[in-house]
């Protein structure tokens, strides 16, 4: 399993009006996974850290939309 960011900066897309909030958040959270504490944690869960930046993660959720959305196409799954 990949832990990224929190899902709270998908909402704070890259061309947020305030950026600096943005960057803020990111380096707190990286601070975060970085930390032997917070690291022991998620291992101890199966998890692993990928910390990265606004960018990054922006295009990795937007990856991960377009894969999902191929997937459930496929499988034919609607929303009620």
């Amino acid at each position: 399993m990949k832990f990224t960011l929190p899902w709270l900066k998908e909402h704070l897309e890259t061309d947020a009006p305030l950026p600096e909030i943005v960057d803020k958040l990111n380096k707190a959270a990286v601070a975060a996974l970085k930390s032997p504490t917070v690291l022991a944690v998620l291992e101890k869960q199966g998890m692993n850290a990928t910390p990265m930046t606004p960018q990054k993660f922006a295009q990795y959720v937007s990856a991960e939309r377009r894969k999902w959305s191929d997937v459930v196409h496929v499988a034919g799954i609607e929303q009620r």
